[in-house]
């Protein structure tokens, strides 16, 4: 039960309603907060989560309305401001975008609040963000379902009470028992908690490592005699002087005296703690559906593997949940604004505006443009059909009877 259960529930409605707060302890403390945490204390998942962020808030977001059996693209008017501008006073549509596509990544869940003007109808002028951590979702079973009740916020000593119709609530499928009682979505760090926490340990390790590392062996003396503390002063700064400095990290420096140098660097667990930090890399990549070869995987970073999975990462992972998005915020926002306008609208993602999706089609169009300049060429040559025919097949590889339609029926069989 949430924090605020019993401040808010009718006790009569208690055995059918079920109160569940989004924030640090929305995993009921299975995480100990690992998940709240992730995108602010591990490097992997913040630069995952935001490039597929990033990449999304720059696909151009369009305004359709349907004017008989065409479609118009809007591009003025209140409607228009709000999906591809400014949906409110506070941010623009970039910002708007990325809060919205990371909170989805992160933790399953993006909220965002309608509000209405008077005198505009039930049509919602502007769309507010709301922070995943203030909100508490009360649920009743409806039809053998969890359905939400409605939605409280508290920030300070500010509290609101948000009806159903008023919220728009996109989230990941949550089969689980509690992802059904709470009507909350799956964060896919919730599913690969497993990868998430070995990689936040690996990181731990290696900058224990790297810490440790400041000592890189021990200084003797090769006499029978045993150095005075004076004397192995002298030698610690000296060798303080010439050994110190990130640009002699790992280095051994020449000397004349009668010394000894014990090693003590990494060992072979040590090395391996550092080289499984890829292996951590890439499971954290498979959770969002992107190329490991995208964030520093050495094994993998060849220009050629780099280009598909730019494309890759577009069509798995930018694209569809940038859709999801949309098409939440399109069933929820545009009924009000269609039955007010008497019209119908649609919300579209630009998706001409990705370079690395065009690149192979741009190739097939000047490949095309190529082939059409040879066949004009030989069709306005001044030599007989069957002459023609035999060129094309020549030039394009083509069959007989594919050269013989484009040369026309006039053409005759050939020996």
């Amino acid at each position: 039960m949430g924090i605020f259960s019993n401040w808010f529930q009718d006790a009569t409605e208690r055995p059918e309603v079920a109160v569940y707060q989004i924030g640090s302890n929305f995993d009921i403390g299975k995480t100990e907060g690992v998940i709240d945490k992730a995108y602010i204390n591990n490097g992997d998942v913040y630069a995952i989560v935001k490039k597929i962020a990033d990449n999304a808030k720059h696909i151009p977001r369009e305004l359709w309305r349907k004017d008989g059996d065409e479609w118009v693209q809007v591009t003025e008017g209140d409607l228009y401001q709000i999906v591809t501008k400014r949906p409110n006073d506070q941010q623009n549509i970039h910002d708007f975008v990325e809060q919205s596509i990371t909170n989805l990544l992160t933790k399953g869940n993006t909220f965002r609040r309608g509000r209405k003007t008077p005198g505009f109808g039930e049509a919602f002028q502007e769309i507010i963000m709301v922070n995943n951590n203030i909100l508490t979702i009360d649920c009743k079973i409806e039809d053998f379902n969890y359905i939400p009740k409605q939605y409280k916020l508290e920030l300070g000593k500010n509290k609101l009470i948000v009806p159903v119709e008023d919220m728009n609530h996109v989230k990941f499928y949550n089969p689980s028992d509690y992802g059904m009682s709470s009507c909350l979505g799956l964060s896919p760090l919730q599913a690969g908690l497993l990868s998430l926490v070995a990689s936040n340990d690996n990181k731990t390790a290696q900058s224990v490592l790297v810490r440790n590392q400041g000592i890189r062996g021990l200084i003797t003396s090769r006499s029978e005699r045993a150095q005075t503390p004076e004397e192995r002063n002298q030698i610690q700064q000296a060798a303080d002087n010439r050994m110190m400095g990130a640009s002699k990290f790992g280095k051994a420096i020449a000397t004349s005296a009668n010394v000894d140098f014990i090693q003590m660097g990494m060992d072979a667990t040590q090395l391996k703690i550092i080289e499984s930090a890829v292996m951590k890399l890439r499971d954290l990549c498979n959770l969002y559906g992107v190329d490991s070869s995208l964030f520093n995987d050495p094994a993998n970073k060849t220009y050629n593997n780099r280009k598909e999975a730019e494309k890759s990462m577009f069509t798995n992972a930018v694209i569809p949940v940038n859709q999801k998005d949309i098409q939440s915020l399109s069933e929820w926002l545009l009924p009000a604004w269609n039955e007010r306008d008497n019209t119908t609208y649609e919300i579209r993602q630009n998706l001409s505006s990705i370079p690395v999706l065009h690149e192979d089609e741009d190739k097939r169009a000047a490949k095309q443009e190529k082939i059409s300049k040879i066949i004009i060429s030989i069709l306005e040559a001044q030599i007989s059909n069957e002459q023609k025919v035999h060129s094309l097949i020549r030039s394009l590889n083509l069959t007989e009877d594919e050269a013989k339609e484009i040369v026309g029926n006039e053409t005759q069989e050939i020996d």
